[in-house]
């Protein structure tokens, strides 16, 4: 018989070693002047995102580590569920489209199932309606 196990969070973690090179627009830079730009472009993105979402606390790593899993949050933001998770205006155009064209299908076929025609082929994907249960339960004789 196997002995309980103790897992920590080391059975968890995997370590990587990455490497970083420097963007080819800019191989021509020493150390110092390229350290100050990217330090110059991180401090605007932080900006953009202080002007985009306001100047919120944000997490630390320490803090997000000491958190407990199965906390719940205090206020919780209650939306309605996109139809389409994306943020791409033609992708949800085409997601639309197709969307009404199967529901469509769906429907003809079955109006056409309901009305006796049980060997119909139904659109990928969807399932039939079920069948009345006096259809199903044989006559009397």
């Amino acid at each position: 018989r196997q002995r309980k196990k103790y897992l920590t969070r080391n059975h968890f973690v995997d370590f990587h070693k990455i490497v970083l090179s420097r963007l080819p627009a800019f191989e021509e830079f020493n150390d110092k002047d390229y350290q100050a730009l990217m330090r110059n472009v991180l401090n605007q993105a932080k900006a953009h995102g202080r002007e985009k979402h306001g100047h919120k606390n944000v997490f630390g790593k320490q803090r997000i580590l000491n958190q407990h899993p199965h906390t719940r949050p205090k206020n919780v933001k209650r939306s309605n569920r996109p139809a389409c998770h994306t943020t791409c205006p033609m992708i949800r155009r085409q997601f639309k489209e197709s969307y009404k064209a199967f529901k469509q299908a769906y429907e003809q076929t079955s109006i056409a199932f309901r009305s006796g025609e049980w060997d119909i082929v139904f659109p990928a994907f969807s399932f039939k309606p079920p069948i009345p249960y006096y259809l199903l339960v044989p006559e009397p004789i």
